[in-house]
């Protein structure tokens, strides 16, 4: 199966739920997630929607559900449906996305009595399961617009339902909601109509947060020394906008920065801020190079990193593989400096993410690239976007990092 942004563009419309997170490409690709997800609520309507037996079971007079998230669901790429008994697992990229259980009803259902807020429900729906379907508009729009609102996410959803027995009377849709604990970001709901009742609980959603850290004199004197034009690709965002920050404070040399989905904003007269995309044909980047003579390339383009994960490895061979080789194999300028960050986990944790970078490590000690000093220092976990975590941590900013670490500083400047 596979759902379409267009269909996720017009479940907004129906349930109300506007969350950036599943209809803004910009926004997205900001998150943790490096893209937009489909609704929870939809992925489940869906499943619900195309799957006979399934359907048969929500029209019985009384069964449990339990459908739980594992990961985000992405828009037009194929996924698999997986059942085995009454087990639904969704499989995109190789990876398990969902788990749905049938059961009985779920006598340990728990309700919650602490926020409350009411909704109506279009009084001409009779079926269970198109009830249900409506409810589930209900709770993605409470949860994407309400509570917790912009920055949510759906853990899990319990569904009960009992002919036999009336929740909540009148036509009102009542939900309860309570945190759990302040300091973390776990939410617990119930939802009330009729005969059912729906608990689910829900997630607030790191955000990144910039930390602005002040560059030591050492460091800007440093930045000045350098005499020859620099390419930093990937300077919207991360370690690549800090380092283009140090280099700001060099007004005597061209500074040539790179975006591609995050315009790159307050540069200086001598900083060229160039759109590229580093998927696509390297001819404009290499032509870049040699007519500006760049003697400096910092190589900061990435895709969504997750070392946990052993998925995507294609799309890490590509990024921290394919596309730097292929470009030092273009670049005929002699003498040229190429920072590529490694990581502390090359040597730790093996997946697609480690395997790529030490794979560049080991290919660029051929013959072939003598001309070039290849600097790959071995970075531990730094804060960007890409290192967003449930639970607070005190990453260290980049330029905090050279700022006290003199190998590190000796690595950037190429000392």
């Amino acid at each position: 199966m596979i759902i379409k942004l267009s269909e996720g563009i017009k479940y907004s419309k129906l349930s109300k739920d506007f969350n950036k997170i599943h209809i803004n490409k910009k926004y997205a690709s900001n998150s943790m997630f490096g893209e937009m997800i489909c609704h929870g609520c939809n992925v489940i309507s869906i499943i619900i929607s195309k799957n006979k037996k399934l359907k048969k079971t929500l029209q019985q007079n009384e069964y449990n559900f339990k459908a739980d998230f594992k990961e985000g669901i992405f828009y037009d790429n194929n996924f698999l449906l997986h059942r085995k008994g009454r087990k639904f697992d969704l499989i995109q990229n190789n990876e398990k996305k969902l788990s749905l259980v049938v059961n009985s009803l779920n006598q340990n259902q728990k309700l919650i009595y602490k926020k409350k807020i009411r909704f109506h429900l279009n009084k001409t729906i009779k079926n269970s399961d198109l009830i249900l379907l409506s409810l589930l508009k209900k709770i993605s729009y409470y949860v994407g617009m309400i509570y917790p609102g912009k920055d949510s996410i759906i853990k899990s959803i319990s569904v009960d339902f009992n002919n036999k027995k009336i929740f909540n009377h009148g036509n009102s849709i009542i939900v309860y909601s309570e945190k759990k604990n302040p300091r973390y970001p776990f939410i617990n709901n119930s939802l009330l109509y009729k005969n059912f009742l729906i608990n689910f609980e829900t997630l607030i959603r790191p955000k990144f947060i910039f930390k602005k850290t002040t560059i030591n004199k050492n460091i800007i004197f440093r930045a000045k020394s350098i005499r020859n034009n620099i390419l930093i690709i990937g300077a919207s965002n991360g370690i690549g906008k800090e380092i283009l920050d140090i280099f700001k404070f060099n007004k005597n040399i061209k500074i040539f920065a790179t975006y591609n989905n995050n315009k790159i904003l307050g540069t200086k007269k001598n900083v060229k801020v160039v759109k590229f995309d580093i998927r696509k044909k390297l001819k404009k980047l290499v032509k870049l190079i040699e007519k500006n003579k760049i003697k400096y390339i910092y190589y900061m383009a990435t895709s969504k990193i997750n070392l946990n994960k052993k998925t995507d490895t294609k799309k890490y061979n590509d990024f921290y593989f394919k596309y730097p080789i292929n470009l030092l194999k273009k670049i005929k300028n002699q003498k040229l400096f190429f920072y590529y960050p490694s990581t502390i986990f090359i040597n730790r944790k093996v997946n697609g993410y480690t395997s790529a970078k030490l794979k560049f490590e080991n290919y660029v000690k051929r013959k072939i690239f003598k001309k070039f000093i290849i600097n790959c220092p071995k970075l531990p976990e730094i804060n960007t976007k890409q290192n967003i975590n449930f639970f607070k941590r005190n990453l260290s900013t980049f330029i905090k990092l050279i700022n006290t670490n003199k190998k590190m500083k000796n690595y950037l400047f190429f000392d």
